[in-house]
C-alpha cells in the first residue's frame, strides 16, 4: 500500500475508483456521438476535477455529469455551446450561493427527512437504470449479471480482491472472448495537449433557461445536501466537508470544466456511495480514476468510445445495482420518526420516474414537512392547554 498524505493507494481504492463509472460511461459515450462533444475537453476535465476533490476533501466525493442537463442536450440535440453557456451561469451560481450564505439558509430550511427522501428516491432510480443495463446484451447480458451479482456477494467483504475487481475482469475477459480490438490501444494513440474552449456563439438565454434553471434544484438537493449528509454518515470525524465548501467547488469545478470544454459537474450522492460501497475511503480513489481519464484525453481522444466498450453494459448495471442499493439503506436513519419516515417517502415517490422529480421532491417534501411540523405543534399545543384546563378544574375541585 502506498500512502501519501491522507491519500491511500491499494487495491480497494482501485477498485473503489471504477464504482461510479456505471452512469459516466453511457452518459459521456451519448454525448460524443449525438451532440459532437470533443472527447479531449470531457476526458481532461474530469480528471483534472477528480483530483482536485481528491486534494481538497481527501475522501471519495464523487465528480459526475449534471445528468438533467445531459438528458435535455440528447434529448434536444442542441449544440456544445450551449453546455459551455450553462456551464458558466451554473458556476456563478454556486459561487454566488456559497458566499452569500443562502446555501447555509437552503440547509437550515430543508429538514433531515427530505434530504434521506432525495438518496432513496435516487436510490431506487439506479436501481432502474441497473436493470436496463443488464438487459442491453440480452441473454449475455443477464447471464453476466447474475455472474457479477454472485461475484459481488461472495467477496461482499474481502479486502484483498474487493469485488469491484472482480467485475473488472469479468467484464473485461467477457469483451476478450467476444473479439475486443486490443490494437486500438497501439494504433490510435497520439498527444493532444489541452486547450482552452472558446465557442463562437453562445445562447446564455437558452443555455440558462433549458438547462441551468432545471438543473440547480436537482444539484443542490441530490449533491449537496444529500453528499454532505452522506459525507456525515460514512466520515462523522471529517470537519472539512461544509455545505459551503461543496457548493464553492461546484462553482469552481463547472467553471473550469466550461473553460476546457467539458461537461457541466456535480458531487452527486450515488456516485460518493458506489466510490464507497467498492472499497474507497480516502481520496486516492480519485487520484486513480482521474489519472486515467487524463491519459484518455491527452492520448486517446480519436478513440475514447471504443475503449469505452471494452467494459460491458452489464457490469456496469452491476455497479449501478449496489450503488442504489447502498443509498436506499439510508431509510434506516434512526433519528426518523414516523411523520418524517411519511415525508421521505413522498420525497422519493415524486424522485422517480417524474421529470424534474428531485427538484419537486425537494419544494415540496419541505413545504410537506413543515405544514406536518404545524399541524403538530398545533395539536401539542391544544394537549397542553387542555392539560392545563384539567389540572385547573382539579385544583378548584379541592
Amino acid at each position: 500500500m502506498l500512502k501519501i498524505g491522507s491519500l491511500q493507494f491499494d487495491r480497494n481504492e482501485l477498485a473503489g475508483a471504477i464504482g461510479d463509472l456505471g452512469t459516466f460511461i453511457p452518459l459521456v459515450t451519448a454525448l460524443i456521438i449525438w451532440n459532437g462533444l470533443d472527447p479531449r475537453g470531457i476526458f481532461l476535465s474530469f480528471g483534472l476535477l477528480y483530483i482536485y476533490t481528491a486534494v481538497v476533501f481527501r475522501v471519495p466525493i464523487a465528480v459526475q455529469p449534471m445528468k438533467a442537463i445531459a438528458a435535455i442536450m440528447i434529448t434536444e440535440a442542441l449544440q456544445p455551446s450551449s453546455l459551455f453557456g450553462a456551464g458558466i451561469l451554473i458556476g456563478i451560481v454556486f459561487i454566488m450561493l456559497a458566499f452569500s450564505g443562502a446555501i447555509n439558509l437552503i440547509n437550515r430550511v430543508t429538514p433531515r427527512s427530505v434530504v434521506r427522501g432525495i438518496q432513496l428516491g435516487l436510490g431506487l432510480n439506479l436501481i432502474l437504470i441497473a436493470f436496463m443495463f443488464m438487459q442491453r446484451d440480452h441473454i449475455n447480458g443477464w447471464i453476466l449479471s447474475i455472474i457479477g451479482v454472485v461475484a459481488v456477494l461472495v467477496l461482499f467483504k474481502n479486502k484483498k480482491f474487493p469485488p469491484a475487481l472482480a467485475l473488472l475482469v469479468i467484464g473485461v475477459g467477457f469483451s476478450v472472448f467476444d473479439g475486443f480490438p486490443f490494437e486500438v490501444f497501439l494504433n490510435n494513440i497520439r498527444f493532444d495537449p489541452p486547450t482552452v474552449f472558446a465557442p463562437a456563439n453562445i445562447d446564455f438565454v437558452q443555455a440558462g433557461v433549458v438547462l441551468a434553471i432545471p438543473q440547480i434544484p436537482l444539484t443542490i438537493g441530490n449533491a449537496i445536501l444529500a453528499t454532505s449528509l452522506l459525507c456525515q454518515d460514512y466520515f462523522p470525524k471529517r470537519k472539512n466537508i461544509s455545505i459551503k465548501r461543496l457548493t464553492l467547488s461546484h462553482g469552481v469545478m463547472n467553471l473550469i470544466a466550461a473553460l476546457l470544454g467539458g461537461i457541466p459537474v456535480c458531487h452527486g450522492a450515488g456516485g460518493l456511495a458506489g466510490h464507497h460501497r467498492f472499497g474507497a475511503r480516502t481520496g486516492g480513489a480519485l487520484v486513480i480514476i482521474g489519472v486515467f481519464m487524463l491519459a484518455l484525453g491527452l492520448f486517446y481522444s480519436n478513440a475514447v468510445v471504443q475503449i469505452l466498450s471494452l467494459f460491458p453494459f452489464s457490469m456496469l448495471g452491476v455497479l449501478l445495482f449496489f450503488s442504489g442499493l447502498e443509498l436506499t439503506l439510508t431509510i434506516k436513519d434512526e433519528s426518523l420518526s414516523k411523520s418524517d419516515l411519511f415525508v421521505t417517502l413522498f420525497v422519493a415517490v415524486l424522485s422517480i420516474g417524474v421529470q424534474y422529480g428531485y427538484a419537486l421532491g425537494l419544494f415540496g417534501g419541505v413545504l410537506l414537512a413543515h405544514l406536518i411540523k404545524k399541524v403538530f405543534s398545533k395539536k401539542e399545543a391544544a394537549y397542553k392547554n387542555r392539560d392545563f384546563q384539567n389540572t385547573l378544574q382539579s385544583t378548584k375541585s379541592q
